[in-house]
């Protein structure tokens, strides 16, 4: 259980976050699950060219306790590259959004390009809707690239995705939009991706942005 805030942001100018490592599953470790109570998490950049950090969260489930939903932040300064989060739940479902027990993951880009994210799900995930489940779009001036977004399901097994909304790799004006990638394991042949409705056991619906806004 985690109840105490983990924060490496960086300080200054021309700097990086830090890194931050939760790993109950790796060698030299038992395999056991991770519940991370309310808490400040961030490995964000702060003065100007400042980068994210890393974060890393695995467990075989990975639960998040309270009232509301949690945000793991590795966002750019000033100005800067957005950072990278892998959030790895190796045998249970992960969740996407802002109810209790889900979780926002954020690595924006400021006048530089998005950050990087990777969600892996034993069996399922699920991305509720509204806006701002995961963000990794870059913003501000300039012309700069989204990030990347990876969702992965049924890592272990068969495993369903559900994605309502609330993916953002957008780049910012003539820079290009990120990448969106997202992979389930349901061999059913019944059980394919239904896109534009939210109906069966797979299926992508609403808005889900990796733009270029420019003209150029």
């Amino acid at each position: 259980i985690v109840s105490k805030n983990l924060t490496a942001n960086a300080t200054g100018n021309n700097t990086t976050g830090g890194n931050i490592v939760i790993d109950a599953v790796s060698a030299g470790f038992s395999s056991g699950a991770v519940t991370i109570d309310p808490i400040t998490f961030s490995a964000n950049g702060a003065g100007t060219t400042s980068k994210g950090g890393n974060i890393l969260v695995e467990g075989s489930t990975v639960n998040f306790s309270g009232a509301g939903s949690q945000a793991i932040n590795a966002n750019a300064g000033t100005t800067g590259a957005g950072g990278s989060i892998t959030l790895r739940a190796t045998t249970g479902s992960v969740n996407l959004g802002g109810a209790a027990g889900d979780v926002q993951l954020f690595a924006r880009g400021k006048s530089g390009v998005g950050g990087t994210a990777i969600v892996e799900a034993g069996s399922s995930i699920t991305a509720k809707g509204g806006t701002g489940s995961l963000d990794v779009s870059a913003t501000g001036a300039g012309n700069n690239k989204g990030g990347s977004i990876a969702l992965r399901a049924g890592t272990a097994g068969v495993g369903n995705v559900q994605v309502n909304s609330g993916l953002n790799a957008n780049g910012t004006n003539n820079g290009a939009g990120g990448t969106i990638s997202i992979q389930f394991n349901d061999p059913a042949v019944v059980n394919t991706l239904t896109i534009g409705s939210a109906t069966g056991n797979n299926f992508i619906n609403g808005d889900i942005n990796a733009n270029s806004p420019g003209t150029g």
